[in-house]
């Protein structure tokens, strides 16, 4: 049971010990932490020089590489970093923890934050896109207000990573890296890099950027150009360089990282270690890799799920040579050659609570607040009539929070999180939207459902 302390308990920079990086360790014997069974359960608060550090309930290799305030009240000990990532044994800051009283609800601000600041895009790409121009929405100037003022304070982690390209609206991208950067947040940016010129790519590397993280589905010119219908090849491989010329210039090689990311279809299985090779020329760090999702309108025959073994042969020639390269080679999986890929396990009901409605949220272009990606139609409120923490604290968050691991969630699509219950790799289900799936049975030799 925890204890009723209300007041703030000092703790000794003597008492610290190093774990590893950014990570420092400390006891707190006498109050219930989290463990393996228990997420979210600590109360405890931390603070540094009697402002609040966060987010606690981290993930421990995220304190570790991360750092930049985040603890987590784990069993009978405090894992933690300073908020610059100095040593608090002799960084002459005072430390103090606080644990809630019970029946106080326990939610802090959130700590990461995807933002989408539009949902347009300079391409039409054939994996996410019709050949239809699409405009959609743009995060408004007000709504970015909102974020700064009452969001960004609290925030560990800023993910430009939602819908459009995020640089198509280059002063508003600008502005939210530049907020980020002054108030000490991390970034991550997903971007085509077709607009990425050296004004661009300085500025990004100046800035408190962790990670870029490129599309780029092919080495091939013609093949990437089809993928990517509307950039020239030669745009995006010079928007690459420009980045790795201008993280030189910075001196940000050992803590700004590049990723090219592909999504693979079958025409581009034996692109991969082509892929890792010019990412090892131009000075990028990393390829990771997702299998490119048939949507209703593409054709089924493009899925790799139709060559899965050479899927699974072409994988491992490219984990050789990145390790032979000095690149880091992330791929979303192979393929079970013996599964059968028909066969679809029963869901497993999740009884802990989801990081995503405690400590993350989704900034949609439009401006309303979702849970996360897999729910971005999910309206829990507008920043265009409600201030941020007035949605987060709110009733519909409430309601969320209450309700997501139950089996009548107020947002149907925790019922089936592929993120908190897995999915089934081997199955077609997960390649192909569900207008597919009788023409994928029929070429699997399987009856109608």
């Amino acid at each position: 049971m925890n204890v009723m302390s209300p007041e703030r308990i000092g703790l000794s920079p003597d008492d610290f010990c190093a774990d590893s990086q950014f990570c420092w360790y400390v006891p707190v014997s006498g109050y219930e932490g989290d463990s393996p069974t228990t997420s979210f359960h600590s109360r405890l608060r931390l603070y540094e020089d009697g402002k609040p550090l966060g987010p606690g309930h981290s993930n421990h290799d995220e304190i570790r590489h991360l750092g930049r305030g985040r603890y987590s009240h784990w069993g009978q000990h405090l894992m933690f970093s300073a908020s610059d990532n100095t040593d608090p044994k002799t960084n002459g800051r005072r430390y103090s923890f606080q644990i809630l009283p019970e029946g106080e609800e326990n939610i802090e601000m959130p700590s990461t934050m995807h933002v989408g600041i539009t949902s347009a895009c300079n391409l039409t790409c054939r994996i996410c896109r019709t050949d239809e121009p699409f405009h959609g929405s743009t995060l408004s100037d007000a709504a970015i207000d909102h974020l700064i003022e009452d969001a960004f304070p609290h925030l560990s982690e800023l993910r430009l990573d939602v819908a459009g390209e995020p640089t198509l609206h280059r002063a508003k991208f600008m502005r939210l890296v530049s907020e980020a950067t002054r108030q000490n947040v991390s970034v991550f940016m997903c971007t085509n890099a077709a607009l990425m010129d050296r004004e661009l790519a300085d500025f990004i590397c100046n800035s408190s950027m962790y990670k870029v993280q490129i599309s780029f589905d092919s080495p091939d010119p013609g093949r990437l150009e089809w993928v990517r219908r509307g950039v020239k090849y030669d745009d995006l491989v010079r928007g690459i360089r420009h980045l790795v010329d201008a993280r030189k210039a910075a001196g940000r090689e050992g803590d700004l990282r590049f990723n090219m990311h592909a999504a693979v279809l079958k025409d581009t299985i034996d692109d991969l270690p082509d892929l890792v090779r010019l990412a090892s020329d131009l000075g990028v760090d990393e390829v990771s890799t997702m299998f490119g999702f048939i949507h209703s309108y593409m054709d089924a025959d493009w899925s790799i799920f139709w060559e899965r073994a050479r899927h699974n042969d072409k994988n491992d020639e490219a984990y050789r040579l990145a390790k032979s390269l000095g690149v880091r080679y992330n791929p979303w999986g192979k393929f079970d050659l013996a599964a059968d890929p028909s066969a679809r396990p029963p869901l497993v009901k999740v009884e802990k609570p989801c990081r995503y409605v405690y400590q993350w949220t989704y900034v949609d272009p439009s401006g309303y607040l979702a849970p996360c990606c897999i729910a971005p139609n999910h309206n829990l409120g507008s920043l265009g009539l409600q201030r941020f923490e007035e949605i987060w604290r709110g009733p519909a968050y409430k309601t969320l929070r209450e309700t997501h691991t139950s089996a009548n969630p107020s947002n149907a699509k925790c019922a089936a999180c592929y993120i908190m219950m897995g999915w089934d790799k081997d199955s077609y289900v997960p390649y192909f939207d569900s207008k597919h799936w009788p023409e994928v049975r029929s070429r699997l030799g399987l009856p109608p459902e």
